[in-house]
């Protein structure tokens, strides 16, 4: 398979359970990861008051600001960019935690990013910003 980092940023706690209730592999998820693929290609960045309950995220890794400040969007997308680019991969899939997926029907989101593989951008159909992957280029460029 081919190289991809996913960045989830995450705030309020019940979106960020539904959206990973609907990637759980043994439902059979139109996202297109197995359990160990998640493990390897999903980072949370925690973005809550508080910090999220890391038994609440299926044991996907978690990055959490050390003096546990809000970082926003676009910084935390900066964070999992410099992890691409540090580790050689291919795309860094930005998805917000208001996806949710249901089960696969005709494809998936792993296989749409097949179809257009190589493309500066991949966006998904319908849901814009919320599920989109940059390449590498376009970070090494900045």
């Amino acid at each position: 398979m081919r190289s991809f980092l996913f960045v989830v940023p995450v705030i309020g706690q019940e979106t960020t359970r539904r959206c990973l209730d609907s990637i759980h592999p043994e439902d059979k998820s139109a996202l297109g990861l197995t359990h160990e693929e998640l493990m390897d290609r999903f980072l949370i960045v925690d973005n809550t008051r508080k910090g999220h309950d890391p038994t609440d995220l299926y044991g996907l890794r978690r990055y959490r600001d050390p003096d546990g400040h809000n970082l926003g969007v676009a910084r935390s997308w900066n964070i999992v960019a410099r992890e691409v680019l540090d580790r050689g991969l291919e795309y860094l899939v930005c998805m917000s935690a208001s996806m949710q997926f249901g089960p696969i029907l005709h494809t998936t989101w792993v296989d749409q990013m097949e179809t257009f593989w190589g493309e500066n951008v991949i966006e998904t159909e319908g849901h814009s910003w919320h599920l989109i992957a940059f390449h590498r280029r376009v970070f090494e460029r900045i």
